[in-house]
């Protein structure tokens, strides 16, 4: 090639050798400014890459250029560029345009591209290296296929000068056999997309820096990740992160991130599948996480996690199937969390955890299926907590952290903790919103018994029939509070039998001091003041005394007929009682 610089010269000398030529070793951000003596015209690189040169002595045929100034346009569009590429540090007046090359590697480390970077459909070889590269107007990677690695560690990419209009990095479909590094420093103003795209192993994105204010800023829908997606360290995005569809064979980790969109989803993750664990301690998010039907092979840990959407959904995860939900140690919401759906093989665990809202749910567990269900919380909850038609192994609460409603209509579990003392469980019951609801009632009763806990079986069954009581018309109201009182609705049978003793015993005194008289003394029995009033307390047995024997005075007949009358009375409740209690059993 002819009127070559010297510079130009020296490239084109050590293209053979695949030797690097360094011009300079400064920033390439102030590479606009270099002088002549730095300047390579893109027209000699690519005439190089296109040349068929045959490799020389001791070295590959290669491209290696350090701190130049390249005017023109570097243009190889479609074009099968069989040496390595090495642009180190260098600055490009005019985008690269890469469209549908065919090569072996692209390294464009520390170096300036303010046009911006074309590589869409490309089919790269080997390794694809733009670490602290500074890129603008943004980098296309369109249904590019990398047979290596993608290297981004350190990079700044820009969007349009609006940043929602021009992504900064835009890779639809793109393909990476193995890793791709975003980390150490990656800053990306803009929407960073690769919605369908394909990454062989681990994407990185540890410590990154994403920002695209109120819209979409990293836009990873329906893409498959071989290994995991790491998300950790300071990773922080301004703007929503998309992973709708999103499958991860490894784990997904957002350990210590900062995600803020306070006026939409933090998180869109509805129909994510992860193989592994769902790993979010720490995190922190402005804005909801939505897991609408998400699939988690291993637990989503959300420990001293503060996830913070006043007024709306804060996690929105029905249909959630995970391996477990931790959300232990100061663990904070505020907004709603609705798992209507879910189903969690262990622990659905907030030990310690603080939920706040301001309206009027707070947590949302309807038809929700888990091994556990531990409300620990630290203080009582703001709003309602719903758990009806939930199915549960063990429901484990705190008495002194309770909300001020709680739905349980339909919930079934196996345990309860504490079960210590009766009285907690009953006062969980009454905070049911919509009135006498009976099946929690039967519901803890059983769970009583199955707990070998039968005495707080019957406690609460008695609980249920007073609850009942109190929304029944006055007439049936009153009989409710004779059979209460007397046998405790058949649940208490001691104090029947107490009522009963005291009656026997308060006749057989009377009557022993002031004995009726003989209707015939000459076929009349010898007179028992005990079986006289036992005669006259159980109704159908006929014992003798009480057709041979009238009483004397009126004080005596009045006692009389008070006897008859509670011995009905009394047979009535308990004949009630026993039936309610037979009908249960």
């Amino acid at each position: 090639m002819r009127n070559l610089t010297r510079q130009e010269k020296m490239l084109w000398e050590a293209f053979g050798t695949g030797r690097r030529v360094v011009l300079g070793t400064e920033n390439a951000e102030h590479g606009a400014s270099w002088g002549a003596d730095r300047v390579v015209r893109a027209e000699v690189i690519r005439a190089l890459l296109v040349s068929e040169q045959p490799a020389t002595d001791g070295g590959v045929p290669a491209v290696r250029l350090v701190g130049a100034r390249i005017t023109g346009r570097i243009d190889l569009r479609f074009a099968t560029v069989n040496h390595p590429l090495s642009l180190r540090s260098c600055y490009f007046e005019s985008k690269v345009d890469l469209h549908g090359i065919h090569c072996r590697e692209i390294d464009l480390v520390d170096s300036h591209l303010p046009e911006g970077l074309r590589l869409s459909t490309a089919e790269i070889d080997g390794h694809l290296l733009l670490e602290h590269a500074r890129i603008s107007k943004s980098a296309r990677l369109i249904a590019a296929h990398v047979a290596g690695a993608v290297l981004m560690d350190g990079a700044l990419l820009r969007g349009g000068e609006t940043q929602t209009t021009t992504p900064a990095f835009e890779a639809d479909g793109l393909r990476v056999d193995a890793d791709m590094l975003c980390t150490k420093g990656f800053h990306a103003m803009g929407e960073v997309k690769l919605p369908g795209a394909r990454i062989g192993d681990t994407l990185y994105l540890d410590d990154a820096r994403l920002n695209n204010p109120d819209r979409c800023v990293l836009n990873l829908a329906r893409i498959a990740i071989g290994g995991d997606l790491l998300c950790r360290g300071s990773f922080e995005a301004e703007g929503e992160v998309n992973l709708e569809g999103a499958e991860i064979k490894g784990r997904l980790s957002l350990e210590g991130a900062r995600i803020l969109r306070p006026r939409g989803h933090a998180l869109s993750a509805a129909g994510l599948i992860v193989r592994g664990e769902m790993r979010c301690p720490r995190l922190t998010t402005e804005g909801g996480l939505r897991l609408l039907n998400a699939r988690i092979g291993g637990p989503v840990t959300l420990d001293t996690a503060t996830i913070q959407h006043p007024n709306g959904v804060a996690i929105h995860a029905s249909g959630l199937t995970a391996d477990g939900m931790y959300g232990r140690m100061g663990f904070s919401v505020q907004g709603e969390i609705r798992l209507s759906g879910a189903r969690i093989i262990g622990p659905l665990d907030f030990n310690g955890a603080t939920l706040a809202e301001d309206g009027e749910l707070s947590l949302g567990c309807w038809y929700l299926t888990a091994r556990e269900l531990i409300l620990l919380l630290a203080r009582p909850v703001d709003g309602r907590i719903d758990l009806r038609f939930a199915n549960l192994g063990l429901f484990n609460y705190a008495p002194t952290a309770l909300p001020s409603q709680l739905r349980l209509d339909g919930l079934t579990y196996n345990a309860i903790a504490p079960a210590g003392d009766v009285r907690t469980g009953i006062d969980l019951l009454r905070l049911e919103p919509a009135g006498f609801r009976p099946q929690p009632y039967e519901q803890l009763a059983k769970t009583y018994r199955l707990m070998g806990h039968d005495a707080f079986a019957r406690e609460v069954l008695l609980a249920k029939e007073r609850r009942r009581r109190s929304g029944l018309p006055w007439p049936v109201k009153a009989w409710g509070v004779l059979q209460d009182a007397v046998v405790g609705y058949g649940y208490r049978p001691r104090r029947a039998a107490t009522w009963l003793a005291a009656l026997i015993v308060i006749g057989t005194v009377l009557f022993q001091l002031s004995p009726p008289r003989a209707i015939n003394p000459s076929r009349a029995p010898a007179f028992n003041s005990l079986v006289y009033t036992i005669d006259l307390l159980v109704p159908i047995v006929d014992l003798g005394q009480r057709k041979a024997y009238l009483p004397l005075h009126d004080w005596q007949q009045g006692i009389t007929y008070c006897l008859i009358t509670l011995g009905w009375i009394l047979a009535t409740t308990i004949a009630a009682g026993l039936t309610r209690v037979l009908r249960r059993q």
